[in-house]
């Protein structure tokens, strides 16, 4: 009998192998053929790019020997730089990345599809944020760039003036939005705590607050290190594949979504649908030092195109 049940164990096990090879095969050539897709579809956009290149400067030989200008190597920079921002902005008609496929993309030309893997046919400029301490709550430290904070361990003597927050340990950015659709990120690393999201410029400051769209505020924020939690109304758990080091958020003003992404592979985490009426602020909390393992701050990240 053990020498039956052995052959059986052994039958068993020679298959299973011969089904995880055959996976991993069937894989292998499933991301291959992905990868040479992807591959000839940057090819045919490079390709359309430099059509459009050479046509521009076929237009701009023309306007030379029009106008017989001599001085013209500043034109011919503007146009060239226009061009390039024009098609960082707008990626070619029929250029549709999954978020499967932005993962296999190398790092160099990863922000060029965190703005093409939006939702389709949204073209968003990036925001350039930047924090106003004038909203910071004592315990926070702004960087001098003012674009990053963390706690500290004293508090400042600062002017408790309306617009500061004075129990919970939060600043708002100095740019805020009463239309339009508008993109950023916030590098959150390996902290343990921390919130993330949008206020109204009317929410209160003062005392304990609650983070809902009741009360002004779309966020999303982490606890103990791996919990996350969608502060909607009732709140929602969120279960992620892994733990994002950047924070997209997405706002389109008019269309009343706050979508947060995870911007190392432009997952989307959650949304957010409401109505806005008045300016809205990017918010942000470092979170408490948790026995200091939160010292690290949170920082908002400059995005190029």
């Amino acid at each position: 009998m053990a020498e039956s049940l052995e052959q059986n164990i052994a039958a068993e096990f020679t298959t299973l192998h011969q089904f995880l090879n055959d996976e991993e095969e069937l894989m292998k050539g499933k991301l291959k053929e992905d990868v040479e897709r992807l591959s000839r579809l940057l090819r045919e956009n490079l390709q359309r790019i430099t059509e459009k290149r050479a046509s521009i400067e076929c237009t701009i030989l023309e306007i030379q020997q029009r106008l017989n200008v001599q001085e013209t190597a500043f034109l011919a920079c503007k146009t060239v730089n226009l061009f390039l921002v024009f098609f960082g902005c707008f990626p070619p008609e029929g250029c549709q990345i999954s978020n499967r496929e932005v993962r296999v993309i190398s790092q160099s030309t990863l922000l060029y599809f965190h703005v093409i893997s939006l939702p389709r046919g949204i073209a968003v400029v990036p925001a350039a944020l930047t924090l106003e301490p004038n909203t910071a709550h004592p315990e926070l430290l702004i960087s001098e760039d003012l674009r990053s904070v963390r706690l500290s361990d004293t508090w400042q003597d600062l002017p408790d003036n309306p617009e500061r927050f004075d129990d919970c340990v939060s600043v708002l950015s100095a740019q805020g939005f009463e239309s339009g659709r508008h993109y950023w990120q916030v590098e959150v690393g390996n902290k343990t705590m921390w919130d993330v999201g949008l206020a109204k410029e009317s929410v209160s400051r003062k005392g304990n607050i609650i983070l809902s769209p009741e009360d002004g505020f779309w966020t999303i924020w982490l606890r103990n290190g791996n919990e996350y939690e969608a502060l909607s109304t009732p709140s929602a758990f969120l279960s992620l594949r892994s733990k994002p080091k950047t924070i997209g958020v997405f706002l389109d003003y008019e269309k009343g979504h706050v979508s947060f992404y995870n911007a190392d592979d432009m997952s989307v985490i959650y949304t957010f649908t409401d109505t806005f009426k008045e300016r809205l602020f990017p918010y942000f909390s470092p979170g408490e030092s948790d026995g200091g393992k939160n010292a690290e701050p949170l920082k908002l990240c400059l995005l190029r195109l």
